[in-house]
């Protein structure tokens, strides 16, 4: 699988937590459980460091404070 960095499209876990407006801790949670896995499922770096994917980060936060937000 290749993992592009640094374009926008995967985002951070810390990334993730700012988008969501939520700490770092509940974002981990977040893709701990699955919330963050439609329409893209997160990844993983061989670093071991999570990676989510912009389009579910925009859903989960359209799911969690409607559209408008």
């Amino acid at each position: 699988m290749v993992v592009v960095v640094g374009d926008g499209t995967w985002l951070t876990v810390g990334e993730v937590a700012a988008a969501l407006n939520v700490s770092d801790t509940t974002a981990r949670s977040y893709l701990d459980a699955g919330k963050l896995d439609e329409p893209v499922k997160p990844t993983r770096l061989p670093s071991g460091h999570r990676r989510a994917h912009r389009d579910s980060v925009e859903r989960l936060r359209r799911e969690l404070y409607g559209s408008g937000s």
